[in-house]
């Protein structure tokens, strides 16, 4: 007998993916990938593993 999960990392994905998709709607490929390097660099955790000075300013 199966345990009903707490947590559904595949539900999760694909509630985060459909949230992008919205997003990102209409934007070309270079808007997107600025604006997710902007986010990333942004982040305290995330832009620890980006380049040291990256994104150049």
């Amino acid at each position: 007998m199966k345990k009903e999960k707490k947590f559904d990392a595949v539900k999760m994905k694909q509630e985060i993916q459909e949230k992008l998709n919205k997003e990102f709607a209409g934007m070309s490929e270079s808007d997107k990938n600025k604006l997710i390097i902007r986010r990333a660099s942004e982040d305290p955790l995330l832009s620890k593993f980006l380049p040291k000075g990256y994104p150049a300013t």
